[in-house]
């Protein structure tokens, strides 16, 4: 029979069914004698056994398998949960540290504004110098830990459970509003670079002479250009500049993106049992 020609070859190759297989060539001496004897009744009777019996078989063979498959996800699925929470833990490193600095930016940038507003403010050189190169020295943006975030689409739905994947993909929408505003945020800083290069006399800013490790010397500055647009459009820009530092690390984006980061962290130890010291090992 072509089934049976099947079965062997799945038998021979698979210890785990070796007594199906004796099972199955005593029936078949069965089989023969009921042939010989014209016992055509029983001989069917068996016949529709050993189908029955290869049947099973096959059935073993596949649940095998599907459990071979399923422990192999699931060390998949660890492997992948450990890395991503050592990453959710660097990015909450990176989120507090660029809240912190931000936060920090725009004190610098109220107080350049608070003093742009005296009378007679154009007059110290010195302390515009000192207030735009401290408000204007780096910038300071959020850089998400991709390196197993980038894995995922990549991998079958069976891979990660239901409600894992449903998280992620909250989280991955928080991540790519964080990423537009960052764009944002790096377009302004850059748009005020500009207008502070043309306002100011930049290349000073790195001259021992005027600043040594950020502080001044106390020697006197050159003025700034005396084009009142100029300034105006400096300013105004310093403003914008300002709010949108300030919309970054609210709530809406780097704040509430930390908070979401934290409780994914919780979520994601709880549902496969880590411990911080073991993931972070």
């Amino acid at each position: 029979m072509a089934l049976e020609s099947h079965l062997d070859r799945d038998i021979d190759g698979d210890g785990h069914t070796g007594k199906l297989k004796k099972m199955i060539k005593f029936f078949r001496n069965i089989r023969r004698q009921l042939l010989r004897k014209n016992r055509f009744s029983r001989y069917l009777i068996y016949a529709i056994g050993e189908i029955i019996l290869v049947v099973i078989g096959i059935l073993i063979a596949l649940q095998i398998n599907n459990w071979n498959e399923d422990r192999k996800n699931q060390s998949v699925e660890l492997g992948l949960m450990k890395d991503l929470v050592t990453d959710l833990h660097n990015d909450t490193s990176s989120l507090e540290y660029a809240i912190k600095r931000n936060r920090i930016r725009t004190e610098r940038l109220d107080s350049l504004l608070q003093y742009a507003q005296k009378v007679n403010s154009m007059d110290n050189q010195n302390l515009l110098y000192k207030l735009s190169l401290l408000s204007l020295s780096n910038i300071d943006l959020f850089q998400n830990q991709k390196r197993t975030l980038v894995k995922f689409p990549n991998l079958e739905k069976s891979v990660i459970r239901e409600e894992v994947t449903d998280s992620l993909a909250a989280f991955l929408t928080s991540l790519e509003n964080i990423e537009k505003q960052t764009e944002v945020y790096d377009r302004t800083y850059w748009d005020a670079m500009e207008l502070q290069e043309k306002l100011f006399h930049n290349y000073l800013f790195l001259e021992p002479e005027y600043f040594n490790n950020g502080k001044e010397t106390g020697k006197r500055f050159p003025r700034i250009s005396k084009d009142t647009l100029l300034q105006l459009e400096y300013f105004n820009n310093i403003h914008l500049y300002s709010g949108v530092i300030k919309n970054y690390i609210s709530g809406e984006y780097l704040e509430g993106h930390l908070d979401r980061t934290r409780r994914l962290i919780s979520f994601l130890n709880n549902t496969y049992g880590f411990e911080n010291d073991q993931v972070l090992k």
